[in-house]
Formats: structure tokens, sequence, C-alpha cells
């Protein structure tokens, strides 16, 4: 990727040495480190939809209802998460909701597996709506701040690309796999799921 510097006078001025590249391994890392961020944010939502639909059959109608409440709680508590980030910083923020996160897979399988689709939806609406959305109102500023403003753009779309690739590409069939590795029991892709939180941070 030679630090995102295409060629460019903006590029060669945020490598700050051609020669030796190190401007561009900065970058480099930095565009790892931000996709390596956003590993959780492929979290129990979409997963538990196809674990409740497929593996305990719940009806698909009700699970896209809660679906659709968990998508709207966090549409309105994400400019409350990007307020608290003015005030608090986006790294403080980020760690804040990322490790409610990691503990509320366990628990939101459990409920999943275990009560039904009154379950189901209040795991939504606390994994979807709220942790979420802690952490997601401070992932815009805090990647940004990974890079210099002369490749920013390049590095934020590196970060998100590579991210949607791995994480979003490769998560379905590591979580069918562990769910058959199992026998329908969720907790070994819970573990994954926890494990993704880790990463994140």
């Amino acid at each position: 990727m030679g630090g995102f510097s295409c060629g460019t006078e903006a590029g060669t001025r945020a490598g700050t040495d051609a020669t030796t590249g190190r401007g561009s391994g900065r970058a480099d890392r930095r565009a790892a480190a931000g996709a390596a961020g956003r590993t959780a944010g492929r979290g129990p939502a979409h997963r538990g939809r196809v674990y409740a639909t497929s593996t305990l059959d719940l009806p698909r109608t009700p699970v896209l209802l809660a679906l659709t409440f968990g998508a709207l709680l966090m549409a309105v508590l994400i400019p409350l998460s990007g307020s608290l980030v003015d005030r608090q910083g986006a790294r403080r923020m980020y760690m804040v909701g990322m490790a409610p996160f990691g503990l509320s897979v366990f628990p939101a399988f459990w409920l999943f597996h275990s009560t039904g689709i009154w379950g189901f939806a209040a795991a939504i609406a606390l994994t979807l709506g709220v942790v979420h959305a802690s952490f997601y109102g401070a992932q815009g500023t805090l990647f940004a701040s990974l890079f210099p403003a002369e490749v920013r753009y390049t590095g934020m779309s590196v970060v998100y690309q590579l991210s949607g690739a791995y994480a979003s590409g490769i998560t379905p069939l590591l979580m069918t796999t562990f769910l058959a590795l199992g026998h329908g029991a969720p907790w070994i892709a819970c573990g994954y799921l926890a494990a993704t939180a880790v990463v994140s941070v």
C-alpha cells in the first residue's frame, strides 16, 4: 500500500521518509490496528438472528421486529454516545463500550437459548441498542485519529473495507463451524465473539 501515498505529494509528506518507508510502515500498522478494532462490530445481533431462526426455530417476524427495535434504539443512542466522546475522549468511550460487549455475549445467547422470543428481544435491545451504540459512536473519531490529515480518507477506507472483508466475510463460516462443534449449543461461538472484544481493544 506504500502507506497510502499513491504517488501524490500529500502522500509523500505523510510518508515522512520515502527512502526508508518508515512513515509508510506507520500508516500500514495503523490501518491494521483500526481494522482489528472493528472486529467486534460484527457482534451477536446478526449471528443471533441466524441462530434464533435456524437453530432455535423462533418465528422470523418477531425476530426481525426485535432487531428493528434494537436498531432504532441504537440510532437514538449513538448521538448521545458521540456527545460523550466530545467530553470523555474517543478512546475512553470505546473501551467503556467494548468491555460490556465482551461481557454481554454469554448472557445474551443464554437469553436466546432459554427464554424464547421475549428473551431474544431483551438481549438484542441491550447488546445492539445500548452496548453497540456506546462504542459505535466513538469509532469514527477514534479511527480517524489514527491517520494524519493527508492520508486520513484513504486510511479510514482501508480500515472499514479490510475489517468488512475478514470480519464479516469469515465470521459466518466460523460461527457455523463453532455451532456444529457444539452440537447446536452456542458457547464455543460465544467464546469467539468475546475474544473479538479483546482483539478490538
